[in-house]
C-alpha cells in the first residue's frame, strides 16, 4: 500500500514537471531573454539588462502585449544610467499603450526633473496626479515647482493639502 501510495506522488510529480515544463518551452522565446535582463536588472547591472530587453523586445516584434512591462523596465534603467532622452522614448512607447498608469507619468516627472525641465517636470506630474489622488510627497513637490514659476496660489494649495495629510 504505502508502496503504490509512493508511485502515485511520484506519477503526479512527474506529471505537473511535464505540463511546467511543456507551459515553459511554449511561452515566447524573448521572454527567456527578458528573464535574464531581470536578473542583471535586479542585481542593478542596468547596461547588461538593457541589452537582453533590447533583444526580448527585438524578438517579441512588439506583438504581445507583455512586452511594454520589459519597455518600462528598459525606460528604468536608462533612467538609471542616465541615459534620458532613450529613457523618455521607451516610456513614450509604454504611455501609447497604457495611458493610465500614473507611474509611468511619474517616472517621466523624475526624468525631466534630472534633465532640468520644469515645464514638463510639472505637466507630467499634473497628468499623473490626475490619474491617481496625490500623496503629500507629490502635493509638495508641485508646490515647490510652483513656487519656481510664481504661481503662489497653487504652491499655497499644494502646500496646505499636504499639509493636511
Amino acid at each position: 500500500m504505502r508502496l503504490h501510495k509512493e508511485l502515485v506522488l511520484l506519477s503526479f510529480a512527474w506529471i505537473l514537471s511535464c505540463i511546467s515544463f511543456a507551459a515553459f518551452s511554449q511561452s515566447p522565446k524573448w521572454k527567456t531573454w527578458e528573464v535574464k535582463g531581470d536578473t542583471l536588472y535586479n542585481h542593478q547591472d542596468f547596461k547588461g539588462a538593457i541589452t537582453f530587453y533590447n533583444k526580448a523586445i527585438g524578438l517579441s516584434k512588439m506583438k504581445d502585449k507583455d512586452v511594454y512591462r520589459t519597455i518600462y523596465k528598459r525606460a528604468v534603467s536608462y533612467y538609471s544610467i542616465k541615459d534620458y532622452d532613450n529613457a523618455i522614448k521607451d516610456i513614450d512607447i509604454f504611455i501609447l499603450e497604457y495611458s493610465l498608469v500614473s507611474q509611468a507619468r511619474l517616472l517621466k516627472a523624475f526624468i525631466y526633473r534630472e534633465m532640468g525641465d520644469d515645464e514638463k517636470q510639472l505637466s507630467n506630474l499634473d497628468e499623473a496626479m490626475t490619474l491617481e489622488p496625490p500623496g503629500p510627497d507629490l502635493l509638495k513637490w508641485r508646490g515647490m515647482l510652483y513656487l519656481q514659476k510664481d504661481n503662489f496660489a497653487k504652491a499655497k494649495n499644494d502646500i496646505l493639502q499636504a499639509k493636511q495629510y
